[in-house]
C-alpha cells in the first residue's frame, strides 16, 4: 500500500528513483504477476508463503506482521548522534472525542517530544527536519548533490548536461536551490547545527532563507552571473525544494503517511462500488479506458486547467501509474497546445472547493470532445446539481448539450445506476483537503459554491418531478430521485452528522489530530507554516507542490499556483504537484 501510493506521485516517485539510484525499480513497475499469484480468487484475500515472510523479515529486520513489532522505534539524536527508543505513539485520547488523539508525544503522534538519553537535548519533528535538511546540504556541498526537488524541471522532466545547450534555462532555474544554499551554506551550517539549538524548526529555518533570498550579493554568486533577482522559474523551483520539508518527516519527496490515509479514501470507495464482483466487469474496464483516453487528452489540450477525474477514470489513471517508465513514456510523448512536453502529475493535495470547480469544468470539456456523452454517470444530487449548471443553464442549447441532456434523462431509467453517492463512479475526491486559516475570499468563495450547488439541485428536483408527472410513475427505475439530497458520510460503519457535507469535500472520517502531519488540510496563510519563503511566491498556497506554466489540477492558475489555490502548489500560474508536505509538482499534474 505504501509503495501504491508513492507510485500514484509520479514526479515525486520519479525524483527518489533517481536520488537512490533505484531507477531499476522505476523501470520495473508494480509487480502485478507475483502479487496476483498471493490472492485468493475466492475470498480475495493476500497471502504469501512462510518462504517470502522469513525473506522479508531478513532483509528488512521488519516482522512481516507489523503488529509483532517493538511498540518503540529508535530515534537518532541529532546532536549527539544517540539511538534513543521511542514510542510510536502513546494513544493517549485525552478528555475530548472531538481532539481524540491531539496530545500524544509518541514519535508517530503529533505532538511528538522526547529527551535524548546521550545529551539531553529535546527532539521532536521540527528538529528532525531541520536535521534532515542539514544532512541534504552536506550531500550538497560534499558530494556535489542536488537538493531534493532539483531533479526536474517545471514540467517535471530531468534536465542534464546533454540537453544544457538546448535548454541552459531549464538546466540553471532546475539547480538554483542547490546552488543557493551552497552560495549561503556556512550560515546555514551554523544555524542547522543541533548542538547549538538555533534553528528548531522548519519555520525559522524559512526565516533565514528568505534573509539569504533578500541578499543580491547571495544571488549573484548562485547565479554566476551579474543576476541580483529571483527569475521565475528559480521561485517554482525553491518552493519545490521546501516542499520536501514541510510536513515531511521521512527521506522520500512526499509525506508518505498522509499519501496512503487519503488513497485508503479511494480504495473505501472502490469496495462500495464493488465492480469486483460484477458480471460486466470486463465491459466496465473497457468502457472506463476509452474515458481514461478522453481525460487524459483534456489534460493535454488543457494544461491551464484543473481536470478532476471520476473514480473509474481515477481508477485507470492509477493503474496507468504503477507502470512508471510507460507511463512517462506515454505522458512525454504528447505536446501541449504550446508544443511543450510534459510529465503529466497527479496531484495528491486538491482544496476541496477547487476541486468541485474542477470537476464542473471537466464535465463540460468533456461533454463537447465527446459530442455529447456524460462524464459521471451517477444520479447522486451532486452530479444532479453539476449536470443541470451545464446542461439547463443557457438560452440556446448546442447540439452537444441538447445529445447531453436525453443521455442524463436515460441514466434514471437505467437499472445499473443508482442515486446512492456510494454506488456510483462520480467525482474523485480521495485527494480534497481542507484548507486552514483560509482569507475571506476564499471562505466566501467557498459559501457561493454551496449555495450554487443547493440551488442547481432544486432545479434538478423540479425537472425530476416534472418527469415523473409526465410518466405517470412515482418513482425511476434506478431510484433516482433527487430529492434524497445530501448524505452522511462513514467512519468505521457508522454515519457521521455533520452540517453539510458533499462529495468533493475532504473525508470527514480522518481524524487529523492522530497524526504526525495532517494529511486532510494545507495551509493558505502567507508566511505562516507550510508556506514557502517570502519573495517565491503568493500566500494563496500551500507548501508541497510547484508550478510551471501551467497544470492540470496542479498548482497554479485554477489549480492553485502562485495567487491559485489549489492544494499545496508552489508558485507560478499552473502545474502540478504535492500537498501540503506532499511531492513537489511542476505543471500538467491531474486533479486527483
Amino acid at each position: 500500500m505504501v509503495w501504491h501510493s508513492h507510485m500514484l506521485n509520479p514526479r515525486n516517485f520519479l525524483e527518489d528513483c533517481i536520488r537512490y539510484g533505484k531507477m531499476s525499480t522505476w523501470a520495473t513497475g508494480f509487480p502485478w504477476e507475483a502479487i496476483d499469484r498471493c490472492i485468493n480468487n475466492q475470498t480475495m484475500e493476500y497471502t504469501v508463503s512462510e518462504q517470502a515472510q522469513k525473506l522479508f523479515e531478513e532483509k528488512l529486520d521488519f516482522k512481516w506482521n507489523n503488529l509483532h513489532d517493538p511498540p518503540t522505534k529508535h530515534v537518532k539524536c541529532p546532536g549527539c548522534g544517540w539511538a534513543n527508543a521511542v514510542p510510536w505513539t502513546e494513544a493517549h485520547f485525552g478528555d475530548s472525542v472531538a481532539h481524540a488523539y491531539k496530545h500524544g508525544s509518541g514519535y508517530a503522534d503529533s505532538l511528538f517530544e522526547a529527551k535524548c538519553f546521550g545529551c539531553e537535548r529535546i527532539i521532536d519533528h521540527g528538529r528532525l527536519k531541520v536535521a534532515k535538511f542539514r544532512k541534504d546540504l552536506e550531500g550538497a556541498l560534499y558530494k556535489d548533490l542536488p537538493m531534493p526537488g532539483s531533479f526536474t524541471n517545471l514540467y517535471g522532466m530531468p534536465e542534464g548536461g546533454s540537453t544544457d545547450k538546448a535548454n541552459p534555462r531549464a538546466l540553471r532555474d532546475m539547480i538554483f536551490p542547490t546552488r543557493v544554499v551552497q552560495a549561503g551554506s556556512k550560515e546555514l551550517l551554523r544555524i542547522t547545527d543541533s548542538r547549538l539549538d538555533l534553528c528548531q524548526n522548519v519555520t525559522q529555518l524559512k526565516k533565514q532563507l528568505e534573509t539569504q533570498l533578500r541578499d543580491a550579493n547571495l544571488l549573484w554568486k548562485a547565479h554566476g552571473v551579474y543576476l541580483k533577482t529571483l527569475q521565475y522559474g528559480e521561485k517554482i523551483q525553491f518552493r519545490r525544494m521546501m516542499s520536501r520539508y514541510w510536513e515531511n518527516l521521512g527521506p522520500f519527496a512526499l509525506d508518505l503517511v498522509g499519501a496512503v490515509i487519503r488513497q485508503g479514501t479511494f480504495v473505501e470507495k472502490m469496495d462500495k462500488i464493488d465492480w469486483l464482483h460484477s458480471p460486466t466487469v470486463f465491459n466496465t474496464m473497457d468502457r472506463l479506458i476509452k474515458k481514461y483516453h478522453v481525460f487524459f487528452r483534456i489534460m493535454i489540450e488543457r494544461p491551464d486547467k484543473m481536470a478532476v477525474p471520476t473514480l473509474d477514470v481515477d481508477l485507470a489513471w492509477h493503474t496507468h501509474q504503477l507502470s512508471p517508465s510507460r507511463y512517462y513514456k506515454y505522458s512525454t510523448s504528447k505536446p501541449t497546445f504550446h508544443c511543450k512536453r510534459m510529465f503529466i502529475d497527479h496531484d495528491d493535495k486538491v482544496d476541496e472547493g477547487k476541486l468541485s470547480d474542477g470537476f464542473a469544468w471537466t464535465s463540460k470539456t468533456y461533454r463537447r470532445m465527446t459530442d455529447g456523452g456524460i462524464y459521471s454517470e451517477c444520479t447522486c444530487w451532486y452530479c444532479e446539481a453539476t449536470r443541470t449548471s451545464d446542461l439547463y443553464g443557457r438560452l440556446f442549447t448546442p447540439g452537444s448539450a441538447y445529445r447531453a441532456r436525453v443521455a442524463a434523462d436515460l441514466l434514471h431509467d437505467r437499472t445499473d445506476i443508482s442515486s446512492d453517492p456510494n454506488k456510483n463512479p462520480h467525482i474523485s475526491s480521495h485527494n480534497a483537503v481542507r484548507p486552514t486559516n483560509t482569507h475571506h475570499q476564499a471562505e466566501w468563495r467557498n459559501s457561493l459554491l454551496r449555495v450554487r450547488l443547493q440551488s442547481d439541485h432544486q432545479k434538478a428536483m423540479r425537472r425530476a418531478e416534472k418527469r415523473r408527472q409526465r410518466s405517470g410513475s412515482k418513482s425511476s427505475n434506478n431510484q433516482g430521485d433527487v430529492s434524497g439530497a445530501y448524505y452522511m458520510p462513514y467512519a468505521y460503519g457508522y454515519p457521521i452528522i455533520i452540517p453539510y457535507y458533499a462529495p468533493y469535500m475532504m473525508d470527514p472520517s480522518i481524524n487529523c489530530d492522530s497524526y504526525a502531519n495532517n494529511p486532510a488540510c494545507m495551509n493558505y496563510t502567507q508566511g505562516a507554516a507550510g508556506n514557502c519563503c517570502a519573495g517565491t511566491c503568493g500566500g494563496s498556497v500551500a507548501a508541497g507542490g510547484c508550478a510551471a506554466e501551467s497544470g492540470s489540477g496542479g498548482c497554479g492558475g485554477s489549480g492553485g499556483g502562485c495567487g491559485g489555490s489549489a492544494g499545496g502548489g508552489c508558485g507560478g500560474s499552473g502545474g502540478g504537484g504535492g500537498g501540503c508536505g506532499g511531492g513537489g509538482g511542476g505543471c500538467g499534474g491531474g486533479g486527483s
